[in-house]
Formats: structure tokens, sequence, C-alpha cells
């Protein structure tokens, strides 16, 4: 039997620590529901055509982002305090069974968090690479005359290597011209996931060294 199985019908016996498990847990589903409809937003932000589609799921989908960063946050805060009044009750009661099953609990707690936060992670990194190779298709059909290396930065370069890009084809088909103009707003949301990742890193890196 699992320690989180074990908790269920505990609360009498932890009577102040069985609420905090169980509102953990309910935190780590909502993450997940999180990463779950991250992936499907990310499978129509491929599918989008319209650069007006386009913004809309952008904005759906970063504001699932920040949801989803909440819940870890939130989780990590809690975890911490669990933690330390676990410290607490361990040199009050040192030879209590209850402290070891609160620090099975807390082991498991922080595993199923980390599992979730590489969970979200994947999924922002997939999206952010999928954001780049669309951009890619899309630069060399309106560009073909275009090298690979011009292509990748413009993909990478944003607002920067599209001005470049501009001046280098002056005088070329509008289509282009508003093309590379759509670059720095595809190439801020690749940065904001860039960003976001980097975040999740950080408090993974927290996670581990709660336990």
């Amino acid at each position: 039997e699992k320690p989180l199985e074990k908790a269920e019908g505990r609360e009498q016996f932890l009577p102040d620590y069985t609420p905090k498990v169980t509102a953990v847990q309910k935190l780590i589903a909502d993450a997940k529901r999180c990463v779950a409809a991250l992936d499907a937003l990310r499978v129509r932000l491929l599918e989008a055509t319209s650069e007006q589609r386009q913004k809309a799921l952008d904005e759906e989908f970063f504001q699932k982002v920040e949801e989803g960063h909440g819940y870890i946050k939130e989780i990590q805060t809690t975890l911490k305090q669990m933690a330390a009044d676990n410290q607490v009750f361990s040199k009050s009661r040192p030879d209590a069974s209850e402290a070891k099953i609160r620090e099975a609990l807390h082991l498991s707690l922080t595993r199923k968090v980390k599992e979730t936060v590489l969970e979200l992670q994947k999924v922002e990194r997939q999206c952010s690479a999928d954001r780049k190779d669309k951009a890619a298709r899309q630069f060399r059909r309106v560009i073909p005359e275009a090298s690979e290396s011009e292509i990748q930065g413009l993909v990478d370069g944003g607002a920067t290597a599209a001005s470049m890009m501009k001046m280098k084809m002056a005088g070329v088909h509008v289509s282009v011209q508003e093309e590379l103009d759509k670059v720095q707003a595809r190439h801020t949301a690749v940065h904001r996931l860039e960003k976001s990742v980097v975040e999740l890193c950080r408090l993974f890196q927290d996670l581990e060294n709660t336990w």
C-alpha cells in the first residue's frame, strides 16, 4: 500500500496533517489538468492558419501557463511548510511512528509534483520547438531564396533579424514584408516560453532542496 493511499482515513491519527496532504493532492491534480490543456492548445496552435486565431490561442495558452505555474508555486510553499512542521514534530517526538508516516507522505507528494513539473516543462519546450519549426516553414515559403542560416537567423533573432532582412530585400513583394513584420510577435512568444521553462527548472531545483 502506497503512503498516499495509507493517508486516507487517517484524519483522526493525523488531524493537522491529512488536510494538508489532501490540499496538495488536489493542487497536483489541477496542475496535471493544466498540462493536458496546454498540450491540446499546442496542437491547436499548430493548426492555426490566421494571425488573429494565432493571437487568440496565444493568449489562452499563456493564461494556462500562468495558472499551471501558480499551482506549482502554491504546492512548493505548502511542501516547505510541511517539511518545517515535520522537523519540529520529529524533534519533539523522535520515536513516534507518526513522524515516519509524515516523512513518507511528504516524500510521495514531492515526487508527484516533480513529475508534474517535468510534464509541464515538456509541453512548454515542445510548444516552443513547434513555433520555431512553423515559423521556419513560413519563411521558406515566402522567401525561397533565403539560405538556411538566414532562415534560422529570422527564427532565432526576432525583430533585429527581421529588420536586417527587410533592408536586404528592399522592394520585394508586400506579402514578404508583412510576413517579416510578424516575426517580432512570434519571437516574443518563443522568448516567453523559454523564460517559463527556466522558471520551471528553478522550481524543480527548489523542490529537490525541499526534501
